[in-house]
Order: C-alpha cells, then sequence, then structure tokens
C-alpha cells in the first residue's frame, strides 16, 4: 500500500503577509541598514502611511516579532563570543553578565525600610486576647525582624 505524502493544508483565512510586507520586514530587522523608516518604506514600494497602517495591524506585527526572532537567533553564537572575549579582557560588566546568565551570580538586595521624616516604623500588637503561646509566637517574630 502507498503513503499519500502528507502536506500542510493552509486556511483560506489565515493570514500570510504579501511581498511588500515582506519585503519591509526585511528591511526593518536588518540591524545594518541605517535608513529611517520613511526611506525603507520607500524602498519596499509602500508609502510611509502603509506602513504605520501595517504596524498597527497584530497579524503584520506578529509577523515582523517572528522575523526578529529568527535573525536573533542566528546572531546568539556570535554575541555571546562577544561577550566571552569582553569577559576575559577583564571588562567587569560582562563578567557579571556572563556569570548571571550561566546562573553563577544573583545579585543580593537589601531593602530597608523607615517611617515618617526617616525615623523607625511604628508597629502595634493588640496582645490583650492572646495565649502566652500565641504572645511567645509574636515575640520571637519581632525579635527575628530587629536581627534580620
Amino acid at each position: 500500500m502507498k503513503k499519500r505524502a502528507e502536506t500542510k493544508v493552509r486556511k483560506s483565512n489565515e493570514w500570510r503577509p504579501n511581498a511588500k510586507q515582506i519585503c519591509i520586514a526585511q528591511l526593518l530587522v536588518n540591524p545594518d541598514d541605517k535608513r529611517t523608516k520613511e526611506q525603507k518604506a520607500q524602498a519596499a514600494g509602500i508609502t510611509y502611511k502603509t506602513l504605520w497602517e501595517w504596524m498597527k495591524d497584530e497579524n503584520f506585527v506578529i509577523y515582523l516579532n517572528s522575523q526578529i526572532d529568527k535573525y536573533t537567533n542566528a546572531e546568539v553564537a556570535e554575541v555571546w563570543k562577544a561577550l566571552v572575549r569582553k569577559a576575559k579582557m577583564g571588562d567587569i560588566s560582562a563578567i557579571k553578565l556572563f556569570f548571571e546568565m550561566k546562573g553563577l551570580y544573583v545579585e543580593k538586595k537589601r531593602h530597608e525600610l523607615s517611617g515618617p521624616d526617616g525615623g523607625p516604623i511604628q508597629h502595634s500588637i493588640d496582645v490583650s486576647n492572646l495565649s502566652d503561646d500565641e504572645l511567645e509566637k509574636e515575640l520571637a517574630q519581632l525579635e527575628n525582624l530587629e536581627q534580620g
């Protein structure tokens, strides 16, 4: 029995970019192309107003973002090598970023809170209805806050 080749059937209502949308997307994602958006639109054979309208179209933006993802994914290796090169040269920010990206460094942050005018935070607890055990628990929590 012969197997039939499977083909992907496109739904007639599935959005596809037209030739000019493909062209302008390629121009927009190319980081080496330093022209303005107006100049790129003209090169793609559209007006800047048309580009502006397309940029409001969710389907076109999704397509444009997919092209950006393809381009940036292709550049990951080169960017990674550049980062490693800078880190090896002693660039502290590159070293920090390298270790962060490898999961070997997490910046420790300390948050200090203060009350009005930088004074202590006023805190009151109604302890009249607490048992001795509950009182001891509250005291322990307060002592931990003071030490922390």
